[in-house]
């Protein structure tokens, strides 16, 4: 139990089996627990509920292990209700790493996600941040939705939503539209906040091109934004295609001359033009230092330099093996030294695409992932036993509810630490073999 709690009274009932009376319940920002109830004493992390829900008559969370837990008859439910739903959702936010910035630009809505896999209507907080839309709903689904990944805003008169076009991949099927009602009278306040969060995205990868490619012309520099928007991928191909010279230009700007040696060998290892990736994101990136080091010895992750206006760029690169059963993906933070490479098996990839369609849906999963954790490593590659336990259950929310996450993780080969150029190409023509 942490300093910052809040006591109330309610009758504890665990798994179906009811507490005779009702006693204290204590609230905290990572969870709640009663000192007398049928199963004795009870403690549960925020972070390991799947979904919050208000009855008539209770409060009820149901566990991701299948159990429940409800609260009724003692003290008053509204108060129990608005206590552990502004925790179980800032817990939740901080375990997903994409809390919202300014409690100004988070509303509360009601959700819903058309098409297969789709869900809802929902109660969700909604949140409006950098990166794009987050959204998380007390039923249970959540994501991230960087601005790479969404359409025009626009307002259903006739339902009286906001509704959102999501391009299709990793995070939504084709045609899928996020709506967004019951906000209120903030309709026409998140529709002006997208479009501008959405401008300044553009603006702010306009800048970054800016700073590592100062040659290129404007016209192509606006072109390629647009294509490396904040949440999209885009090939050595199609850069090319866009603004001719660039891709060069930037995956040398990016590097820098210290790690020339691991650019150039991940660009031989790839197999051809549309087998290599690059994303950005144009905001919290370190400052290039020859002295770093990899991350063998992982840095914190909650030193942050969320505010930094330098770009994080990073590339996924198809290693073919001796058939398509054997490929991988080698996913590089191009611009930081303390991230190892991580390769990745493309197979099994879904029924009916190709081996260079199967490695561009990998290879957007991947981005979405490392968008969705912030960059963080350990989520990554810590064995299941560790990353739960992590920074006292920091990332129990994230391996819980992202299915990108836990795709990644269960597909990952292995690690390739950056001690010499040599030895790093040594360890990843290992792991494809």
């Amino acid at each position: 139990m942490t300093d910052d709690f809040r006591e109330l009274r309610a009758r504890v009932t665990w798994n179906g089996r009811s507490a005779t009376a009702p006693g204290v319940v204590r609230v905290d920002e990572r969870g709640v627990e009663c000192a007398d109830g049928p199963a004795g004493p009870l403690r549960v992390e925020h972070v390991d509920v799947a979904a919050i829900a208000r009855g008539d008559l209770a409060v009820t969370l149901t566990l991701f292990d299948g159990g429940s837990v409800a609260f009724d008859k003692g003290g008053s439910l509204d108060d129990l209700w608005e206590t552990l739903r502004r925790h179980f959702l800032a817990r939740v936010s901080a375990s997903l790493r994409f809390a919202p910035a300014d409690p100004r630009h988070t509303f509360d809505a009601r959700v819903s996600l058309n098409g297969p896999g789709g869900f809802g209507p929902l109660p969700a907080q909604i949140s409006a941040v950098r990166l794009g839309l987050n959204y998380l709903a007390d039923g249970g689904p959540c994501a991230q939705l960087p601005f790479g990944a969404l359409g025009e805003p626009a307002f259903d008169a006739a339902s009286y939503e906001v509704s959102v076009p999501l391009a299709p991949g990793p995070l939504a099927p084709p045609g899928a539209k996020l709506k967004i009602g019951k906000l209120a009278r903030r309709t026409d306040e998140l529709i002006s906040l997208l479009k501008e969060a959405r401008e300044r995205s553009l603006a702010d990868t306009a800048r970054c091109l800016v700073a590592l490619m100062p040659a290129l012309a404007s016209g192509p520099r606006a072109a390629l934004a647009d294509e490396i928007r904040v949440g999209r991928m885009i090939s050595r191909e199609h850069c090319e295609a866009v603004a001719p010279g660039a891709w060069r230009a930037l995956w040398n700007a990016a590097a820098g001359a210290d790690r020339e040696e691991y650019r150039d060998a991940l660009e031989s290892m790839s197999g051809g033009p549309g087998r290599l990736s690059l994303g950005m994101r144009p905001y919290g990136g370190a400052q290039p230092d020859a002295a770093g080091a990899d991350d063998a010895a992982p840095v914190a992750d909650d030193a942050s330099s969320g505010d930094s206006a330098l770009p994080v760029v990073y590339v996924a690169a198809l290693l073919p093996g001796a058939s398509a059963e054997d490929d991988l993906l080698a996913l590089e933070v191009l611009s930081e030294r303390d991230h190892a490479t991580y390769a990745y098996r493309v197979a099994p990839a879904p029924s009916g695409l190709s081996r260079d369609a199967a490695f561009a849906r990998l290879a957007a999963v991947a981005s979405h992932t490392l968008l969705s954790i912030d960059f963080a490593k350990e989520p990554l590659y810590l064995p299941e036993a560790e990353a739960m336990s992590a920074r006292d259950g920091l990332y129990r929310a994230a391996l819980h509810r992202l299915d990108n996450l836990r795709e990644m993780r269960a597909r990952l080969a292995g690690r390739a630490i950056h001690s010499s150029a040599a030895a790093w190409r040594a360890q990843l023509e290992k792991l494809r073999r």
